[in-house]
């Protein structure tokens, strides 16, 4: 009986924590971020910025927004499930994309950057809706 007793504290502040988890990583400033970054990342791809600043920017915003964007959707229970699905996501994305565009002899890669802004956008405005 003592043994449950002291594990109660303990496994409320687990559900506490993961309560506050899910609403700091959820929600609409969320969806307003996602939608912001594609906004951003395609004026970024239009204004003449310098090419390395451009280059940096673009690498970050392809290596963690359209993921997260992915992750959302999931709606995983644990924070760390959701980071690391939009991480795997986020780098499976490129890859793919690259050997596709090698596979079928067209390398284009303005056409998938333009495609993961428009999937990430659809699923954000999807999370928000859903």
């Amino acid at each position: 009986m003592e043994q449950s007793d002291s594990l109660a504290p303990k496994a409320t502040a687990g559900v506490a924590a993961d309560a506050a988890a899910r609403r700091l990583r959820g929600g609409r400033a969320a969806d307003g971020l996602l939608l912001a970054s594609v906004a951003v990342m395609a004026a970024v791809t239009h204004i003449n910025l310098p090419s390395a600043l451009r280059e940096t920017l673009v690498i970050a915003y392809v290596l963690t927004v359209p993921g997260w964007s992915v992750a959302r959707l999931l709606r995983l229970a644990r924070l760390d499930l959701e980071v690391t699905a939009a991480l795997a996501v986020s780098f499976a994305l490129p890859l793919v994309a690259g050997w596709l565009m090698l596979a079928l002899g067209s390398w284009h890669p303005y056409a998938p950057y333009l495609l993961s802004l428009a999937v990430t956008a659809a699923a954000a405005v999807w999370a928000r809706l859903g």
